[in-house]
């Protein structure tokens, strides 16, 4: 409860005996003065109905909020029960603030309690729905209910409450099986590659999941720069999962298209069980030789050195004559500011071999050459330390697979 604010009282070393009678008159006008007169909350409970929303695409749900009052110890005015908004909790963490107020007035007798209802209809979004369904339990409806005073300046003069309501993504019954999450990438972990005609790179998913069933997926690879564009598949998955609680499994794909130089795009299509999230995919680029070659400098336009990046933030450069494609890359960076694991660059700038950094990709994205600005995939970002600081580049490859320019090296801050 939030007492009655009152003004702090300074005593004199020395008290004579009429200082200390109006010390204690004083401190007794100050006792009733603290004593309290506004009405209280106690307790807030809910019940949402439904207590589920569908997975893929969300839904009403209505919630009805149950507050517990006690009234003043002495008479007063009439005051309002208050709560400004929701909010949808997930794993610990807010993952959405729904706006909406909520308030009743009331003046119950003295000491007395009080129960008031509110109801209120909640729209659960698509995007929020997949977040809930992420997650490794029901997500939870919060919101907190404040006395607050109804005359002009009062202020909130009375103690806050919180109460909460369940909700899940319906479609997750135990005993169903129900993907959790799939991550690609290459064979070394990146999640992006340049490699020779010939090669056979590889793809790993990791899925993670819960329950037990039939898992039925496709490899898919689709030549997406380049002469002679094409999809096709590569393989058919048909795997049973079975797990008491979460499980995870590692499957790797077929080789990947690798005859023709170009760039490429590999998924991991699931039919069966039903998705919650949007799937991944990865891009690579097959190069019909490699070898040192003198590069050109590609200028960066965006963000600047040290910019603490989000998931909006906008990865710009100034274009290479002949790019057919860029590679954004993201690796870390050793405590001491320097790139780590970086080589030291011949004079010509050299091009050593698939990469010239030895510390391998923490994330990357290939585009097509026709674009001189992107965003990181929602995957790439995740694989980003909250706090760390990494470097980035962007690197042009031509239509012939070799790369024919690089920017230097500029470093960032994770949110």
């Amino acid at each position: 409860m939030r007492s009655s604010a009152s003004r702090p009282l300074s005593v004199t070393a020395k008290v004579g005996g009429f200082v200390l009678r109006a010390l204690l008159g004083a401190l007794f006008v100050l006792a009733l003065l603290g004593t309290r007169a506004e009405a209280e909350v106690t307790s807030v409970s809910a019940a949402a109905l439904p207590a589920a929303v569908p997975a893929t695409g969300g839904g009403a749900v209505s919630v009805n909020w149950t507050v517990q009052r006690l009234g003043p110890r002495t008479g007063g005015q009439p005051s309002t029960v208050r709560s400004a908004q929701a909010e949808i909790w997930a794993n610990g963490n807010r993952i959405a603030t729904l706006p909406g107020i909520l308030q009743q007035v009331s003046n119950p007798p003295v000491g007395t309690p009080e129960t008031l209802s509110f109801s209120e209809t909640l729209m659960i979004t698509p995007a929020i729905a997949r977040q809930i369904a992420r997650a490794s339990g029901p997500a939870l409806i919060v919101r907190e209910f404040t006395d607050v005073g109804t005359a002009p300046g009062t202020g909130v003069f009375g103690s806050a409450a919180s109460g909460n309501a369940a909700l899940s993504v319906s479609g997750n019954a135990q005993g169903a099986l129900s993907l959790r999450r799939i991550e690609l990438s290459f064979e070394d972990g990146s999640r992006t590659g340049i490699f020779n005609t010939g090669a056979g790179p590889r793809v790993v998913a990791e899925i993670a999941y819960t329950s037990s069933g039939i898992l039925e997926a496709e490899w898919r690879a689709a030549r997406v720069e380049g002469s002679g564009n094409f999809e096709r598949s590569l393989g058919i998955v048909r795997q049973q999962l079975s797990s008491a609680g979460r499980g995870q499994v590692r499957l790797v794909s077929p080789k990947l298209p690798d005859e023709m130089a170009g760039l490429y795009e590999v998924r991991l299509v699931v039919r069966r069980p039903v998705l919650n999230f949007d799937l991944p995919r990865l891009r690579y680029y097959i190069s019909p030789e490699e070898g040192g070659r003198t590069l050109d400098e590609i200028s960066l336009i965006g963000p600047d050195e040290g910019t603490r990046v989000t998931p909006a933030t906008i990865f710009a450069w100034e274009t290479a004559a002949g790019a057919e494609a860029y590679q954004v890359e993201i690796f870390p960076i050793a405590a001491d500011g320097a790139s780590a694991g970086t080589r030291a660059p011949a004079s010509a700038e050299l091009l050593l071999g698939a990469f010239d950094l030895d510390t391998p990709l923490v994330a990357g994205k290939l585009v097509p050459g026709a674009a001189s600005r992107t965003k990181l995939s929602d995957i790439s970002f995740a694989r980003l330390e909250p706090g760390e600081t990494y470097r980035w580049r962007v690197r042009a490859i031509d239509g012939g697979g070799r790369v024919i320019a690089r920017s230097p090296l500029r470093f960032f801050k994770a949110p």
